[in-house]
């Protein structure tokens, strides 16, 4: 497709959402612990599992066994201005899915301490998601959709349900339209999703609509896991394009913060610390092989200064500059934005957040008889 045709369906998009008062929201958390439980074993359940379900729950309550506690994050600091993005890095088991979930208020199977503090811009995770949970979502790693359904229709239905007034429906067929010509969609826009069982859209295909319809929520907090998986290599570069440079990257290492800042500066802070960056290596790939014992190269009068261990690089990381300039930062938006609560902030104060977030603040615009 046209490189042009995209650039004018972006155009209108942004036209359009432009047009809509909108309050901006940014992001602040400090001192971030979340954690889990697992069982000592887990089996496949039957039908004498099933019968012997109460007998096993009150041997359980009288011996007084309980699940096992897995701390998966350790006191994360972030901050996020509204309009900036965040690059989370880490290798696989270091609590990044579990990161973006719980600041989007996806806590299903976790648990975010007492000593967290988190703040939208003015809201509390407590009332953020509670009153206006469409402003912040998750985009799942894995694609689910109605297979049965094509993806125009999709896409037309996710639209739908966040657009206002009389032409709701006039609108949400255009920007459809719009959006499948901007993500190179217009040749699948009358097939249907698929699934392992019905033939449909390709794998690709199916993580770009998860794309739109996660840009057609025009949420305010998005936070989306391993965005380009399952897109080839050319259509993930535009889609990066499409997005721009990130602002800031965070760094991950067995649940640990090791360094959150500008993305630019990432690199020196490390370099500082005693790590050699190889040749041709580019960020990213540079920050992740940090958490590999194996991958890592230490400089040369550094082989005994270098952290070794995710707690000795955490600490090194609050010992730094710019960890105590974020903490600082933190405190000034905070301080600018006091988090509202239930319990705080005038009724005035509420009514006219909740005006500015009018529309977009609720999680569907149509009622469940629409």
């Amino acid at each position: 497709m046209e490189q042009s045709t995209r650039d004018s369906a972006f155009r209108d998009w942004l036209v359009r959402k432009q047009s809509q008062a909108r309050l901006c929201l940014g992001l602040a958390f400090n001192n971030l612990h979340v954690h889990g439980f697992v069982s000592s074993a887990r089996l496949q359940p039957t039908v004498v599992s099933y019968a012997l379900a109460i007998p096993r729950l009150a041997w359980k309550l009288l011996s007084r066994q309980s699940d096992q506690r897995i701390q998966i994050l350790h006191g994360i600091d972030g901050l996020i201005s509204s309009g900036e993005m965040l690059l989370v890095l880490g290798r696989p088991g270091s609590g990044c899915t579990t990161f973006l979930k719980a600041l989007a208020g996806d806590t299903h199977g976790i648990f975010i301490g007492d000593e967290s503090d988190i703040n939208y811009g003015g809201l509390d995770f407590e009332r953020m998601h509670r009153d206006f949970k469409g402003e912040s979502i998750y985009l799942a790693e894995v694609d689910v959709h109605f297979p049965e359904l094509t993806l125009g229709q999709t896409l037309n239905f996710a639209l739908s349900t966040r657009e206002l007034g009389p032409q709701r429906n006039a609108i949400s067929q255009k920007m459809s339209r719009d959006l499948s010509t901007l993500f190179d969609l217009d040749n699948a826009f009358d097939t249907w999703m698929g699934s392992a069982m019905i033939r449909g859209v390709s794998g690709g295909e199916k993580r770009r609509t998860s794309i739109a319809e996660a840009i057609a929520s025009g949420a305010q907090v998005q936070l989306w896991d391993n965005s380009t998986r399952g897109l080839d290599s050319a259509t993930a570069l535009r889609f990066i394009e499409l997005l721009r440079r990130f602002d800031k990257v965070t760094l991950l290492y067995e649940g640990r913060q090791i360094y959150f800042g500008p993305i630019d500066s990432a690199a020196q802070y490390f370099y500082d610390l005693g790590f050699e960056r190889p040749l041709r290596a580019t960020t990213p790939d540079f920050l992740t092989s940090l958490t590999n014992p194996e991958e890592r190269i230490t400089r040369a009068g550094f082989e005994d200064k270098v952290p070794r261990s995710p707690d000795e690089f955490a600490n090194a990381w609050k010992q730094s500059a710019q960890a105590r300039q974020l903490l600082s930062d933190i405190a000034a938006f905070n301080l600018s934005h006091p988090p509202m609560t239930t319990k705080t902030g005038t009724s005035q104060e509420k009514v006219e957040l909740e005006s500015k977030l009018s529309g977009d603040s609720k999680d569907y615009a149509i009622s469940p008889a629409q």
